[in-house]
């Protein structure tokens, strides 16, 4: 790439051209003032009417199928008039693959240069590639909607909030992607690439190599990757519920921390793993790999472990409540024990009766864990339109991110019970205490008194004298 002239994005594209619009394009006229706005940046002229010949005639949407009534008549006055649709419009203006190549290595160009560019690229219908370049030790910034990299070599880039939608058989090593997004990969070579608050958004990676790599993902729920290497990757704290890891190598990563709910790891290897106070409520893991790997405090309420591999796998303070464990011999695994789930006591069923008497209705309460980290359980109830709806929620706040979730709470009480049973490990705070109501026929000192007695019986515990 050295050597050549590097060409910012000519803002007199079309520069001395009249255009004249006719008919609706995109919801509500929007797509009308984009293109005007966009004609008017280049150097382009937006006739109002039909006095003047225009080089061109944009024709949009008409009235029941039909061309729109002032085509004829602009035709009829201008007989030489270019006639164009609107995917003609986005052809005229596309970017090539070499202008786009040069924008790059001119750049950073910053938000605004690269908003327009992105509406560019976005409109053509055929995909715009870029094969073969090497793109290293540089910095890049911009938002590469319906662009595709092929078979090049990003090593040791820096990406600025880059959008990077489609990406084949190119490495990334070393590489480091601040924010942005990073969304779709095939046949790539990602080693000891930081992605920090990238959002996956959701990501589809096949055949990728991870490995060694630092992962901090904000957004990558319903991910799919395929037959893709996590060795040794760090991804504590990331975001992946409803994922989906089919066939994928996860030895030594290290995934503590993490909301992995309803997510599939069928035929994963997850030897030597960290899946440390993950949220595993409802995922996978049939015939996959969990020698040594480490669940300690996670939560896997109705996860399926069937026909794992386990050997001292280490279920610490796990949640393994109707956990599906056929064919697998846990005695071969540490502390897989299911405790005995508390029943609704009378404390819960009295805080339940005034939280139904109430308009509207919250409480919360903190939990408090061994290791200083806590969780914040609450329920609420609410009219709605004379329909009751209750809900239960909790707030996950550990040293170095949160995150909520809500379990299911067909009603009061047992929505209680399905908290405390998630976070059973850990013990009531009293003083955190708080309530938010519309007439509630209880005042706030004696609710203290029955949430206090209530929280308790949920988490099987003796309610405090005082």
């Amino acid at each position: 790439m050295a050597g050549k002239e590097k060409n910012w994005l000519k803002k007199d594209k079309l520069k001395g051209k009249r255009f004249v619009f006719a008919g609706k394009f995109g919801g509500g006229g929007r797509g009308l003032s984009e293109m005007v706005a966009f004609v008017g940046s280049q150097g382009g002229t937006v006739l109002e009417d039909d006095k003047v010949a225009p080089d061109y005639l944009v024709v949009g949407a008409g009235i029941g199928g039909k061309p729109p009534a002032a085509v004829a008549k602009i035709q009829k006055r201008h007989p030489n008039v270019q006639l164009i649709e609107e995917s003609g419009f986005y052809i005229l203006i596309a970017i090539d693959s070499e202008e786009l190549v040069s924008l790059i290595e001119s750049g950073p160009h910053g938000y605004l240069y690269w908003n327009t560019v992105r509406w560019m690229l976005s409109k053509p219908e055929v995909p715009l590639t870029i094969r073969d370049i090497v793109f290293r030790r540089c910095t890049m910034d911009g938002f590469y909607h319906n662009v595709e990299f092929d078979n090049c070599d990003f090593r040791n880039v820096t990406f600025q909030e880059v959008g990077l939608h489609g990406a084949k058989h190119s490495i990334f090593d070393g590489t480091t992607m601040e924010q942005g997004a990073f969304t779709n990969a095939e046949d790539c070579r990602l080693l000891n690439v930081t992605m920090n608050k990238t959002h996956w958004n959701p990501g589809v990676f096949a055949r990728c190599d991870f490995t060694g790599s630092k992962l901090n993902i904000d957004f990558g729920g319903y991910t799919r990757a395929t037959d893709c290497s996590f060795q040794k990757v760090d991804l504590n704290g990331a975001r992946l519920a409803s994922s989906v890891f089919q066939s994928v190598d996860f030895r030594g990563a290290n995934l503590s921390d993490s909301n992995l709910t309803q997510c599939e790891f069928t035929g994963a290897q997850l030897n030597d793993a960290d899946l440390s106070r993950c949220d595993l409520r409802g995922a996978r893991f049939v015939n996959a790999d969990l020698t040594r790997t480490k669940f300690h405090d996670s939560l896997l309420s109705g996860a399926t472990l069937s026909q794992c591999v386990m050997n001292a796998t280490d279920f610490s303070g796990a949640n393994l409540t109707d956990a599906e464990t056929s064919g697998v011999d846990l005695s071969l695994a540490k502390n897989a024990m299911r405790r005995q789930l508390p029943s609704i006591g009378p404390g819960m069923q009295e805080l339940a009766e005034i939280a139904n008497r109430s308009e509207k209705f919250k409480a919360s309460v903190d939990l408090g864990f061994e290791d200083g980290n806590s969780v914040t359980l609450v329920m609420g109830v609410e009219l709605r339109r004379d329909n009751r709806f209750v809900w239960a929620q909790y707030w996950r706040n550990t040293f170095n991110f949160n995150w909520d979730h809500h379990v299911e709470a067909p009603t009061f009480e047992q929505g209680m019970l399905n908290l405390a049973n998630m976070w059973w490990r850990g013990k009531p705070i009293i003083r955190t205490l708080t309530f938010e109501t519309k007439k509630c026929p209880v005042r706030t000192p004696e609710l203290i008194k029955l949430a206090t007695v209530a929280w308790s019986e949920a988490c099987g515990l003796e309610a405090p004298i005082s």
